[in-house]
């Protein structure tokens, strides 16, 4: 799913209607979507400018292939991509919002890439250019040589992470987001992270920083999210971090701000919800265990203009 970002002159009298409607008492009315919807302006006196934010669906991490006497790392699963910029909004105009869905992490039997989270994407009235904002890249899958392409990372958004044995990386979206990491070195344990909105996949399976939007914190924001979702969200996302890149696979279970661990036997990790965040892969050297990747967080879309 995604996040679309509306900044309004105050000095115009403007009103909307539509998604969750929260009113937090720091100068601002924000309208939250976690499902598709439209946002109507019913009062804009004068033509307004809006600043836009939208973040696709996260890509999902890796699958594993069962693999005595050691099983293949997968992936980390990409962010999925962000655009900003500005439109102009009079009274009546109605903004058609698709919030994009995580993509589900890779089987592990057989093996697959994690799959491409779903874009998201704004339509708008006559005269108006669609906004699409793509899909985090899943990562590839842990499979022993010889290697298919399934193994390599997938582009979307951000890029996913190469699978284990130095796999290739999927390239991000340009202005959109940042590549997965390839690993260094040969072998069934390293795995590249999954590309972040703030920066690429790391090599060495960390996944790319989140990017912060401090507009929208948790504390802000989490009224709108739903239980039981809400306790862990409002934490992490804290003072506004959002699509960052899932883990590879590997011996650690560290995580980045939003994205989902990398395995650390014998559990993946998924992304958290509604943050547009890639899912971890999973870790290698497992001699009898075959795993599916984490899968990508949903999107989330908000909007805000003064009160």
């Amino acid at each position: 799913m995604s996040i679309m970002q509306l900044f309004l002159n105050k000095f115009d009298f403007l009103d909307a209607s539509g998604g969750t409607k929260l009113q937090p008492g720091n100068g601002y009315i924000y309208h939250v979507f976690l499902s598709p919807g439209d946002l109507t302006f019913t009062k804009a006196f004068t033509p307004v400018t809006v600043d836009y934010l939208v973040i696709a669906g996260g890509g999902g991490g890796g699958g594993m292939f069962q693999f005595p006497p050691g099983s293949y790392a997968s992936g980390g699963g990409g962010a999925g991509g962000v655009l900003s910029g500005i439109v102009t909004a009079t009274e009546g105009d109605t903004y058609t919002i698709s919030v994009g869905s995580g993509g589900a992490g890779g089987s592990s039997s057989p093996a697959t890439a994690g799959v491409n989270g779903i874009p998201s994407y704004v339509l708008g009235p006559v005269g108006f250019s669609s906004i699409t904002s793509f899909g985090g890249g899943g990562g590839g899958a842990g499979i022993n040589p010889p290697q298919p392409p399934a193994t390599n990372g997938v582009p979307g958004g951000s890029g996913g992470g190469g699978g284990a044995n130095a796999r290739p990386r999927g390239n991000g979206t340009p202005g959109q987001g940042n590549p997965g990491g390839q690993a260094f070195f040969t072998g069934n344990t390293t795995t590249g992270g999954g590309g972040g909105s703030g920066g690429s996949g790391s090599s060495n399976t960390n996944g790319g920083i989140a990017a912060q939007y401090p507009q929208f914190p948790g504390p802000v924001i989490a009224p709108a999210i739903p239980s039981p979702v809400r306790p862990g969200w409002t934490p992490v996302i804290g003072s506004g971090y959002y699509a960052s890149g899932g883990n590879g696979g590997s011996n650690s279970s560290g995580f980045t701000i939003t994205g989902g661990a990398g395995a650390n036997y014998p559990w993946n990790r998924n992304a958290v919800q509604y943050t547009g965040a890639g899912g971890g892969g999973c870790r290698g050297g497992i001699p009898a265990l075959g795993l599916p990747g984490g899968s990508g967080g949903d999107g989330i879309v908000i909007f805000r203009y003064p009160a």
